[in-house]
């Protein structure tokens, strides 16, 4: 650890500037005679000089005396703050100039980063150990400050970034509460740290100029850090907020020419949104030239640029619509996704249990997708037992699959439904356009013509020869076939090959009967 102490003190370096024409001057007494002068002591690194000015005279800073500084505010003998800019001196006193680490980094290296999917997660948390050390990394210095917080070891990993930002003033207290979520308050006032103090009066329209933090959000939307409005000040910051924040500090602003092949497919981020390329900027390494607006890409080390359709991501299924962006939140070929961008069932348990049970399976990487049909059909027919269960309305509108494949997963046994329920939520997982019925077949377990009661307690009204059933069809090249999981349990049971209820064709359709209306049946007689 760099033993270099961070000092924020008297930096040095004023110079007088002539009284602007609007400046107020007091009145002399006469015509004649002069004002008096003001004495100014001026405490600098290298010692105390005193300057004569005229009363409004204003003082401006020079150059910062450091490499990486820049002014910062005035303060007098008690340490109080001064205006930033441009003093007007009226009396006697004493004045020193306060200078902060200049924020940003000429490299533009990444300060977040992509998950291993190439996902951003936006609307995800910050924790104040994470925005500690993006702000320290974005201070870009070896410097070391000598800050101390009691809930921070020397061996954490923000130890170095944490006490230096105390040093500098961006954090206070014997406590970082490190692994909580940065609220927007407490974010902007460590970024304030770092420029001086705006000069606006804005309106908020959930804060007001008595909040401590007002004269920093004030600040913040001045410089065009956030939108003014709604302040939102205790709102648990994200990540895409702090990243929009940050470059509008630094003056980071992606690639101007908008090249998507150097940026890739961010899964979670609609690439016609302009925060798009602010994404890119703050998690992607890439070669540039030029600055803030002008800042125009050569070379970066991104994510696959991706067109459209289906494809893995480890056991994870997404998707690429016609608009070149990632489905979020939306449907793509019959399949519905979530708002992380991966193929769901709607049910997020059910998705957990078959997200651990497909890599037992299957392997997307090495194996054709009629191949995991086949698995998957197996597993189904020879892992769980058929035990009596919900009977549902021939042509149930789909909603019933997930409860029923749950409960499959979570007993081991089923009936007709559940075997259908829990194929058709595993083959969706893996790109099949699955569709689960409810209808009818000849024969089956129950007795021919018994009577049958559906899950609401009402009489089904089925053909003599037929009993209620459940199964799954999928369509190759516009032709439907059947997948019958649990007459191929059945048929496994009895010591015979389950085969044939893998992919039936029409003439197997017309042969066991499948009945997929009860309007279908009237129109048969």
């Amino acid at each position: 650890m760099a033993a270099a102490l961070i000092a924020m003190g008297a930096l040095l370096l004023f110079r007088p500037a002539p009284v602007p024409a609007a400046a107020p001057t007091p009145a002399p007494e006469t015509p004649e005679a002069s004002p008096a002068l003001v004495t100014v002591r001026l405490h600098e690194t290298e010692g105390t000089r005193e300057l004569q000015l005229r009363p409004g005279e204003l003082l401006l800073p020079e150059a910062a005396p450091l490499e990486g500084y820049t002014f910062l505010r005035w303060q007098d003998a008690q340490g109080q703050p001064l205006p930033a800019e441009g003093l007007s001196v009226w009396e006697d006193g004493d004045y020193y100039p306060v200078y902060a680490m200049r924020l940003g980094r000429a490299d533009h290296l990444p300060y977040l980063s992509l998950d291993d999917s190439g996902a951003f997660h936006p609307g995800g948390t910050v924790t104040r150990r994470e925005a500690v050390c993006i702000l320290y990394f974005l201070l870009d210095t070896e410097l070391v400050g000598d800050g101390r917080f009691l809930d921070l070891p020397e061996d954490d990993p923000a130890y170095d970034a944490a006490a230096t930002l105390k040093t500098l003033g961006a954090l206070s207290g014997s406590r970082l509460h490190p692994d909580e979520t940065v609220t927007r308050r407490e974010f902007l006032a460590m970024l304030c740290a770092f420029f001086p103090e705006g000069r606006e009066e804005i309106a908020f329209s959930d804060l007001d100029e008595s909040d401590p933090d007002y004269r920093h959000f004030c600040t913040a939307a001045e410089r065009g850090w956030i939108e003014p409005g709604a302040a939102r000040p205790d709102e648990e910051l994200t990540r895409l907020e702090l990243v929009c924040c940050v470059n509008a500090v630094t003056g980071r602003h992606g690639d101007s020419g908008r090249q998507l092949e150097l940026v890739g497919t961010i899964l979670d981020m609609d690439r016609n949104d302009p925060r798009y390329w602010d994404v890119a900027e703050a998690t992607l390494i890439h070669r540039h030239l030029g600055e803030g607006e002008q800042e125009r890409w050569l070379a970066s080390r991104h994510p696959p640029l991706r067109e459209e359709g289906l494809f893995f991501l480890g056991y994870e299924l997404h998707a690429i619509g016609p608009d070149g962006n990632a489905v979020v939140n939306g449907e793509y070929a019959g399949l519905r996704f979530d708002e992380n961008g991966i193929e769901t069932s709607g049910d997020p348990e059910l998705d957990r249990r078959i997200r651990e049970l497909l890599p037992t399976l299957v392997d997307p990487a090495a194996m054709e997708p009629e191949e995991m049909l086949r698995v998957l059909f197996d597993h189904t027919v020879r892992q769980y037992k058929y035990h009596a269960g919900n009977i549902y309305p021939v042509g149930e509108p789909s909603g019933w699959e997930a409860g029923e494949a749950l409960a499959m997963l979570t007993e081991g046994r089923g009936n007709c439904y559940s075997f259908a329920a829990l194929y058709y939520e595993l083959v969706r997982a893996v790109g099949f356009d699955a569709k689960a019925y409810t209808g009818g077949i000849i024969g089956g377990e129950f007795t021919l013509a018994q009577s049958y009661t559906d899950v609401y307690g009402n009489p089904m009204q089925l053909p003599s020869n037929h009993s209620p059933h459940g199964w799954v069809e999928i369509e190759f090249d516009g032709v439907p076939y059947i997948f019958d999981p649990e007459y191929a349990y059945r048929i496994h049971n009895r010591g015979y090959s389950d085969f044939g209820f893998f992919k039936l064709d029409e003439h197997a359709r017309q042969q066991y009967g499948y009945l997929y209306s009860l309007e279908e049946e009237e129109t048969k007689k």
